[in-house]
């Protein structure tokens, strides 16, 4: 008795019989067999068809504009994964940020803004403010506080303007009892964020009058959190219709003007790893200056 050479079935040879063995066997028994390769040679993706047929229906996603994506699980991946392609850190928070302890929101807030950030503010808000006014006088505490009621000022949107705000009356009273509005007025008008002096200098920059406080807040967001592999890089549009610069137009964006930003975040939890203006034609030249 001759005995039968058996063959044995790959994984795609067996996931090709479990779909065969799910379809209607009256397309099998028709006797079209010459229809369908008549179809077939004038099907120029005929070769393409094949090929995702020997997967389940579940591995295949197909585009928009008709092409079609086979999943790969891992075990596919064939050698091994290069070096720089191992992601070998904890993602989380960092070991230095974690040092510090944060028991409350201030205390989270404190490690993106830092103390570094604040006195920089102070510093040159100070300076602004004693060439106008020799007696203008201001202390770390109370900047932070005008911070804190910007933030509120965000919270009861564009509507609310300032008079109605600070009123004893009508408005919040965390306003008037946090200070008076004069007071905030005047710390509005002085704020800086670097020397106005050297500004001249670095003019090349269009960034230049919040560039130093802003690569220190970008190095906090990239020092103070361990990203998992999973990121992206996208823009973001903050509204505005003031006189500047650099700023854009998106007709397609809800805030058609405003300030781009690219920012590259962490998948799952929304973090801002790191972020960076956009300048316009000059982004290219000024990002080399900023380096050197």
């Amino acid at each position: 008795m001759a005995s039968r050479s058996r063959r044995r079935l790959a994984a795609p040879d067996v996931a090709a019989l479990v779909v065969d063995s799910g379809t209607d066997e009256s397309d099998t028994n028709d006797g079209d067999t010459g229809a369908n390769a008549a179809d077939s040679s004038e099907s120029p993706s005929s070769s393409e068809d094949e090929y995702f047929e020997e997967a389940s229906r579940e591995d295949i996603l197909t585009g928009r504009d008709g092409t079609k994506w086979r999943k790969m699980t891992s075990s596919q991946n064939v050698g091994r994964t290069a070096a720089h392609n191992v992601f070998t850190a904890s993602p989380g928070v960092s070991p230095s940020c974690r040092s510090q302890a944060a028991k409350s929101e201030y205390d989270a807030w404190k490690i993106l803004i830092n103390e570094s950030i604040l006195r920089k503010v102070l510093q040159h808000t100070l300076e602004e403010g004693n060439r106008s006014n020799p007696e203008f006088l201001l202390d770390l505490c109370e900047l932070e506080a005008f911070i804190s009621l910007n933030y509120l000022r965000g919270i009861y949107g564009r509507n609310h303007p300032l008079d109605f705000l600070f009123n004893r009356y009508y408005g919040p009273s965390v306003f008037h009892k946090t200070m008076a509005r004069d007071r905030y007025k005047e710390i509005l008008r002085y704020l800086r964020f670097d020397d106005k002096t050297s500004r001249q200098a670095r003019s090349v920059d269009k960034f230049a009058p919040i560039r130093e406080v802003f690569n220190l807040f970008s190095e906090c967001c990239r020092t103070s959190y361990i990203p998992e592999c999973s990121l992206t890089l996208d823009e973001q549009v903050l509204p505005l219709k003031t006189r500047c610069g650099f700023i854009v137009f998106m007709p397609n964006k809800p805030d058609k003007y405003g300030l781009k930003f690219w920012l590259l975040c962490e998948v799952n939890s929304k973090y801002v790893v790191n972020i960076m203006p956009y300048l316009g034609a000059q982004e290219k030249a000024v990002v080399m200056s900023v380096k050197t």
